[in-house]
């Protein structure tokens, strides 16, 4: 695992949300800071994070950009976003 340092740009890559569209970094972040979630469906420390990123989403609605990128197939990231009210892009 490669750790960026501080300032440092993460890489390039373009990814399909559920809702069909492509999502580029940094193409589609419009110069705002970025927060990737990052997670599993059979993950417990996700369960457990999401309720507070979405209140996180809640409190600060703009000036930033989220979204949650799954390592599972589609069928069950839908599940899940749907479970835990994901109402921002998930890839």
């Amino acid at each position: 695992m490669t750790m960026l340092e501080a300032g440092a740009l993460a890489s390039h890559f373009t990814l399909l949300g559920l809702d069909g569209r492509d999502y580029s970094l940094p193409g589609d972040l419009g110069g705002q800071p970025a927060v990737l979630a990052f997670f599993r469906v059979k993950c417990d420390t996700c369960d457990l994070a999401f309720p507070y990123i979405n209140r996180l989403r809640e409190a600060y609605p703009e000036g930033w950009t989220l979204w949650a990128i799954s390592q599972d197939d589609v069928e069950r990231t839908a599940e899940y976003a749907g479970r835990f009210g994901l109402s921002y892009p998930v890839l």
